[in-house]
């Protein structure tokens, strides 16, 4: 994506709405949000963390329950986790999840979501088999609410395959990662997680002794 001219564009608006809204608008919040979102995938993470937790605080403050504040949670934790701090992720996962179970319908799709990202940042701290059960269900959630055959289900599945390999169950994890695959080369889904379903397929490949496999799907994720 085209993050800095993203966060380029973002900054302006927030110049705008800073003249125009108070602090804790929804909309000034939202506006901070995406470009907090911007720089984190431009790598400016120090800015980025600043930022979404400025968002947490006033969205907080607007609403002491914490109702209005998930998504702002969710966004410290995403960069917690780019930052390799799996713990706070955790952390600042499970509080957004919370929230979002006492506030939208049970089958919504941000709790999936939530769940999924609770799960990897449990299992990147050696807790495979837990982060796994959480991954899991996320899929099954997404599975029986819009099928196999989207973008959310096959990436979820694909991400069950690789927590699949961590846990040495290396059969199962071939299937998840290959329907995924087929997936979302099927319905033409983004460069970036077929990219990454390659990739790790060229794991699986590792350590199933095919190096040369494993190069050859290792090189293709990188030229997509």
């Amino acid at each position: 994506g085209r993050y800095r001219e993203a966060a380029a564009l973002y900054a302006a608006a927030l110049r705008i709405v800073e003249h125009r809204l108070p602090v804790g608008h929804p909309d000034r919040l939202t506006v901070m949000g995406n470009l907090a979102v911007a720089l984190m995938n431009t790598s400016e993470l120090d800015a980025a963390d600043t930022l979404a937790r400025e968002v947490l605080r006033q969205s907080i403050q607007a609403s002491p329950s914490g109702d209005g504040s998930a998504s702002a949670y969710s966004r410290v934790g995403n960069i917690e986790a780019i930052r390799g701090r799996s713990h706070q992720a955790e952390v600042a996962f499970r509080a957004g999840l919370d929230i979002l179970r006492r506030t939208v319908d049970p089958d919504h799709d941000l709790i999936t979501s939530e769940m999924r990202n609770v799960g990897v940042a449990v299992a990147r701290q050696g807790r495979v088999a837990e982060g796994f059960a959480l991954v899991d269900s996320a899929h099954r959630r997404a599975l029986a609410k819009h099928g196999p055959n989207t973008r959310a289900t096959a990436y979820l599945n694909g991400q069950r395959g690789y927590l699949l390999l961590w846990l040495g169950r290396t059969r199962e994890a071939e299937t998840a990662l290959r329907s995924a695959s087929a997936v979302l080369e099927a319905i033409a889904a983004d460069p970036g997680s077929r990219s990454t379903i390659e990739y790790w397929r060229g794991i699986l490949e590792l350590r199933r002794g095919n190096p040369s496999e494993a190069v050859a799907r290792m090189s293709s994720a990188r030229e997509m």
